[in-house]
């Protein structure tokens, strides 16, 4: 039995995490338990019944202080191959784990239908339609742009941090490469966005202030998702099957032959 005993990162890090990890085990027949996804349960309720429970698990912490217990630490991208077969060489056995250098990029497209199950959020999908995914004409496209500010000041010395003017010319990009009505939908954790510049701009702009399970929700029916390099925007493309675009440098040109659908190998 393999037990993940540390969620990593955020809300899409833990989800990510846990994909990789639970498909190469149901591909292997290896017992596989998330005791940490229980925070999400209230959520996603079709995780309570997943049975990735662990009784006991609180004891991995005092037991790992002491060095009594075998711990997998997936810290190091360059084993990622050796970890895999870790887990197959100690099978029979319990083994805990944590850490993000896992990956099994096989298997998780291959169980894409069942993590759709999984994180079926319990949230009024319909009134979230009404209110944001309204067309005004058969043609027009949906696209949601991620704009990520905050820790991303910092984050890998501001690469992914952009300004205005560089979303701005974005969604210009995309309008023009997509050649139809176009309806912009922000997903922000910028309080102090200037909104009204995006809606003098493009007129039709709508600005998200949904809890998180609402946006990946809703991002995820978009029928193009646009941002910097994020894994909010890639589970939100692995959940719904929507083309992404991740912005790598400001100078990127934002064209549909550069969107693809995620296959989870984020």
């Amino acid at each position: 039995m393999v037990v993940l005993t540390s969620l990593y990162g955020q809300t899409s890090n833990n989800f990510i995490q846990f994909i990789h990890l639970d498909s190469f085990c149901r591909e292997h027949n290896i017992p596989f338990r998330n005791p940490r996804l229980k925070k999400y349960y209230n959520d996603y309720p079709n995780l309570r019944k997943a049975k990735l429970d662990y009784t006991g698990w609180q004891l991995f912490r005092p037991l790992k202080w002491l060095r009594m217990m075998n711990v997998l630490n997936f810290d190091d991208q360059e084993q990622r191959p050796a970890y895999r077969e870790k887990l197959q060489l100690l099978r029979g056995r319990k083994l805990f784990c944590e850490g993000w250098f896992f990956r099994s990029i096989e298997t998780v497209p291959k169980y894409r239908q069942l993590y759709q199950h999984l994180f079926d959020p319990a949230i009024d999908k319909q009134a979230l339609r009404d209110k944001y995914l309204q067309r005004t004409s058969p043609d027009e496209v949906i696209l949601a742009l991620h704009i990520r500010r905050g820790d991303y000041k910092e984050f890998y010395n501001g690469v992914f941090y952009f300004e205005d003017d560089t979303y701005l010319e974005k969604i210009s990009q995309f309008k023009a490469s997509i050649g139809k009505p176009c309806k912009v939908i922000i997903f922000t954790n910028d309080d102090a966005l200037d909104k009204e510049l995006y809606i003098r701009t493009f007129g039709n702009v709508t600005i998200s202030d949904n809890p998180v399970v609402a946006d990946h929700y809703l991002m995820s029916q978009c029928d193009y998702i646009l941002g910097p390099a994020s894994s909010f925007t890639y589970w939100a493309s692995y959940i719904g099957e929507k083309p992404f675009m991740h912005l790598l440098d400001k100078k990127d040109e934002v064209r549909l032959d550069r969107f693809r659908i995620s296959d989870g190998s984020y």
